[in-house]
C-alpha cells in the first residue's frame, strides 16, 4: 500500500466483492421486454446487484451469462455459481430481489 496508495480503493473494492459477492441478475428474452425489465430494476437501490440485460440475439456470451433465450422475458438470479430457477414475472422478480432469497 505504501508503494501504490492510489490502488487502495481498488483493493478495498475487490475485498468487498470477495466478502459480499454481488447478486447477478441476467435478463434474457426479446429486446423490448428485457429493456423494460432493466428500466424497472434500475429504479431500485441495490448496491450489491449487477443486472445484465441480454436480448435473445446477443451472441458470444461467457458461460456465466449464457442462459437460454426465451420467448418472453426471463430473469436468472445468481450469486457465484448458485442460481434460482428462471423467473418469468417481473413482480415475482421484485419480490425475490427484495427478500434476497439466495443465502449469502
Amino acid at each position: 500500500m505504501r508503494q501504490a496508495p492510489h490502488a487502495v480503493p481498488s483493493l478495498l473494492g475487490a475485498l468487498e466483492e470477495f466478502l459480499v459477492p454481488p447478486q447477478l441478475v441476467v435478463l434474457r428474452g426479446p429486446a423490448a421486454n428485457v429493456m423494460a425489465w432493466q428500466r424497472e430494476l434500475a429504479t431500485r437501490f441495490a448496491p450489491h446487484t449487477l443486472v445484465f440485460a441480454l436480448p435473445n440475439d446477443t451472441d458470444g456470451l461467457p458461460a456465466g451469462l449464457a442462459h437460454p433465450a426465451s420467448e418472453h422475458a426471463a430473469a436468472y438470479v445468481c450469486i457465484g455459481t448458485s442460481c434460482l430457477p428462471p423467473i418469468s414475472n417481473l413482480d415475482e422478480l421484485n419480490v425475490t430481489l427484495a427478500s434476497r432469497v439466495i443465502e449469502r
